[in-house]
C-alpha cells in the first residue's frame, strides 16, 4: 500500500508536482458604458419589436384565454367587478361608530365632572376644616389674652397694695431718686 496507489487509503489524488503548469486565462470583463441620449445596447435588443402597450395587450389576451378556460376564475373575475359595497350600509356602520364615540365622549365627560365635583368637595372640606381650626385658634388666643389681662390686674393690685404698705415706712433712700437705681421695664 502506497500513496501512489489509487485504491490505497493514503492516496490523496493527483500529484500536483507531476502536473504541467498552465496559467489561467483572464476573462475580459466588458463594462457597459451609458451615454446621455443614447439607448443602451441591451435596451435596443428589447425594443426591437415590442412596446409597453403591446406587452399589456398580450397579457390581457393571455388572461382572457385563461379565464375562458377556467369557469371558477371566470366567476371570481365577474364577482370582483360586480361587487360594490352598499353605500347606505356603509353610512349606517359609520353612524353607529359615531354614536358609540359620542356615547363614550358623554361617559368620559360625566366621569370628568364627577372627578371635578369630588375635587371641589374635597377642597370645600379642607376649607371648612381650616376655618374651624382658625376659629378655635382665635378663641384660644382670646381666652389667653383675658387670662393675661386678669393676671396683670391682679399683679397691679398687689403692687398697689405693696406701695400702700411700703408708704408707711419712709426712708432716705426713697427721697434720693438716682437714675442709676431705676429699673426700666419693657412695655
Amino acid at each position: 500500500m502506497s500513496a501512489a496507489d489509487v485504491h490505497s487509503i493514503l492516496y490523496r489524488g493527483a500529484d500536483p508536482m507531476q502536473q504541467k503548469f498552465e496559467p489561467q486565462k483572464d476573462k475580459k470583463v466588458t463594462v457597459p458604458r451609458y451615454w446621455p441620449g443614447k439607448v443602451p445596447d441591451k435596451a435596443e435588443d428589447d425594443l426591437s419589436g415590442s412596446s409597453d402597450e403591446e406587452d399589456v395587450a398580450v397579457k390581457q389576451q393571455r388572461m382572457q384565454a385563461v379565464l375562458q378556460e377556467s369557469s371558477r376564475l371566470h366567476r371570481l373575475a365577474r364577482a370582483a367587478t360586480t361587487l360594490k359595497p352598499d353605500l347606505q350600509e356603509r353610512r349606517r356602520i359609520h353612524e353607529a361608530i359615531v354614536i358609540e364615540a359620542a356615547k363614550e365622549r358623554e361617559l368620559l365627560a360625566e366621569k370628568e365632572e364627577e372627578e371635578e365635583n369630588e375635587e371641589d368637595e374635597e377642597e370645600e372640606e379642607t376649607d371648612e376644616a381650616r376655618e374651624r381650626r382658625r376659629r378655635l385658634a382665635l378663641a384660644r388666643r382670646r381666652e389667653e389674652e383675658k387670662l393675661l389681662e386678669e393676671q396683670q390686674r391682679q399683679h397691679q393690685l398687689e403692687e398697689e397694695e405693696e406701695d400702700d404698705s411700703s408708704s408707711a415706712y419712709t426712708t432716705d433712700s426713697d427721697d434720693n431718686e438716682d437714675p442709676a437705681f431705676t429699673i426700666l421695664h419693657k412695655p
